[in-house]
C-alpha cells in the first residue's frame, strides 16, 4: 500500500508539472481560428445562371458565379480579384467574380476567418460553382467526449477514455486492457536452485493525458500530448511451491505523443494516437520481468491507438 501511494504521488506530481505549460499555451491560443469550414466546392455543369446574367469585368470578359450556401447570413466574401456583383438570396449569396479568381477570404463576425482559401478548381468564364459552408462551432457545445479504440502497438488491447476539450486545451483519462500474454517465466532459489514459482503475465494501464489541439484543415486536427501512465503487471500462477514475490508489480511511465483527428460530423471523429512511453519509476520485480522484451514493451517504447471519439 505504501508503494502504491508513492506511485500515485509521483504520477500526480508529473501531471502538475505538465499542466503548467499547457495552461500557458491555452492562454496564448489563436482567437482567429475559424469555427466553420468549406464542406463542398463543386462546379455545377448544368446551371446557366452566370451565362444568362452576363456580368462582365473591366475587359468585357464575362465572370463566373460562386454560389455560397450557409445557415448563417453574416458571412462576407473577399475574392483576390474582387467582386463584380453580389446578390443576397434566401439561404445563399451569389458572388460574381472575374475569370481566373484563385483565392477567397471568408469572414464571420463571431465564427472567425478563413483567409485566402485556395479554390480547388480553375474558375472559368460563365461557369457556376456551388459552395456549402458548414458551421463547426457546434463542436464547442459538446466539449466532453468518450473514446473507444484498440491499442495496436506496445500493450495491445481495447482502450477506453473520457476527456474534455475546452478552447483547444485537451485533458483525458483512460484505460487499456492488455490481451497479450508473456512467455512463461520461472523463478528459482539462488542457493538451493529449487523452483519458487512459475507465471505468465498480462498487463493493464491507466493513463492521463494533456494536450493542445491544433487545427490544420477544416476537418483535420493534431494534438500534441504529454501525460503519465500506471502499468499494472500481474502474473497468472502456473506453479507455486513457495512464495516468490514476483506475482505482480506496478510501474509508472511518462508519455509523449500526438493525436491525429479527422472529424466525421458534429459528434464523431476518427483518431490515431501514436505515443512513446519512457520509464519513471519501477521496482526490482519490474526490472527482472522486463528482461522479457514483450513485458518491457508494455511499459516503455512506442504505442499506437486507433479508434473513435464521440462528443456529447
Amino acid at each position: 500500500m505504501k508503494a502504491m501511494t508513492q506511485h500515485i504521488k509521483t504520477l500526480f506530481f508529473l501531471l502538475a508539472v505538465m499542466l503548467l505549460p499547457a495552461t500557458v499555451m491555452a492562454q496564448d491560443g489563436d482567437d482567429s481560428k475559424a469555427d466553420f469550414r468549406i464542406a463542398k466546392f463543386k462546379r455545377n455543369m448544368t446551371d446557366l445562371t452566370a451565362s444568362k446574367a452576363g456580368v462582365k469585368d473591366n475587359n468585357g470578359v464575362e465572370g463566373a458565379l460562386l454560389r455560397f450556401s450557409a445557415k448563417d447570413g453574416q458571412f462576407t466574401y473577399t475574392p483576390n480579384l474582387g467582386v463584380l456583383k453580389a446578390v443576397q438570396g434566401t439561404g445563399e449569396v451569389l458572388i460574381y467574380v472575374p475569370k481566373g479568381t484563385k483565392l477567397i477570404t471568408i469572414r464571420h463576425p463571431k465564427l472567425g476567418i478563413i483567409r485566402d482559401y485556395r479554390i480547388p478548381e480553375t474558375v472559368e468564364s460563365k461557369a457556376v460553382y456551388d459552395i456549402v459552408i458548414e458551421i463547426t462551432s457546434a463542436e464547442k457545445k459538446h466539449p466532453v467526449y468518450v473514446g473507444a479504440g484498440f491499442n495496436v502497438v506496445g500493450l495491445m488491447g481495447p482502450e477506453a477514455s473520457v476527456g474534455i476539450n475546452f478552447g483547444g486545451f485537451n485533458a483525458e483519462a483512460g484505460f487499456i486492457y492488455g490481451i497479450q500474454k508473456s512467455d512463461d517465466k520461472s523463478f528459482y532459489n539462488r542457493v538451493s536452485q529449487d523452483l519458487m514459482a512459475s507465471y505468465n503475465y498480462t498487463a493493464m494501464r491507466a493513463f492521463l493525458r494533456l494536450g493542445w489541439e491544433i487545427k490544420l484543415a477544416n476537418a483535420f486536427t493534431i494534438t500534441p500530448l504529454v501525460g503519465g501512465a500506471m502499468n499494472f503487471i500481474t502474473g497468472k500462477e502456473l506453479s507455486k511451491p513457495t512464495k516468490s514475490g514476483y506475482d505482480k508489480t506496478t510501474t509508472i511511465s511518462g508519455t509523449a505523443g500526438v493525436r491525429f483527428r479527422f472529424r466525421l460530423g458534429e459528434h464523431f471523429s476518427l483518431q490515431a494516437t501514436p505515443e512513446y512511453l519512457f520509464a519513471i519509476d519501477k521496482d526490482n520485480t519490474a526490472k527482472i520481468l522486463e528482461t522479457d522484451n514483450t513485458i518491457k514493451s508494455w511499459t516503455e517504447g512506442f504505442g499506437m491507438a486507433l479508434g473513435l471519439l464521440i462528443y456529447f
